[in-house]
């Protein structure tokens, strides 16, 4: 009995373990997405830049991951998930709990240039919201922030 707890115990260990190295995982790529596209703006101009960001793959897509921009008006301008944000004024998005996500993420670039945002999201198709994490960083002399961000499982 003592030897299947200590075995339950370890597995335990080893799986919370486990979620940590991936969520830092993807944090670390979503920082380096976000960071080059940021980049982009200026290396490669806001037009080339927001037509890479709303592709449905290339560059600024990883899997479930992609990178999406808005401006300081609360315009969405790029997404390559969701055709239906591109030029919808997103201002008042709330969260599950009510919080004003864009209104919050624009905050954070205003004030810090860049940061991360945790807030409760439904995913699609699911009822039950999860907690996700976003960084945004804002782009550099222009009033746009672009942003990715994963679920924590």
């Amino acid at each position: 009995m003592r030897h299947s707890v200590t075995i339950c115990a370890v597995v335990v260990l080893l799986l919370l373990s486990a979620r940590v190295v991936l969520c830092e995982d993807q944090a670390a790529t979503v920082v380096s997405m976000v960071e080059r596209a940021a980049a982009s703006f200026g290396e490669k101009g806001k037009d080339y830049t927001l037509r890479l960001l709303n592709a449905s793959g290339g560059t600024f897509r990883k899997g479930s991951l992609y990178v999406f921009a808005v401006d300081f008006e609360g315009t969405g301008l790029a997404h390559a998930a969701n055709k239906k944000f591109r030029g919808k004024n997103v201002i008042d998005l709330r969260d599950a709990n009510g919080g004003f996500v864009i209104q919050e993420l624009i905050k954070i670039v205003k004030e810090k240039d860049a940061g991360w945002l945790e807030y409760w999201w439904k995913r699609t198709g699911e009822s039950k919201p999860t907690l996700k994490k976003t960084y945004v960083k804002r782009v550099p002399g222009e009033d746009i922030f672009v942003g990715c961000g994963y679920y924590v499982e």
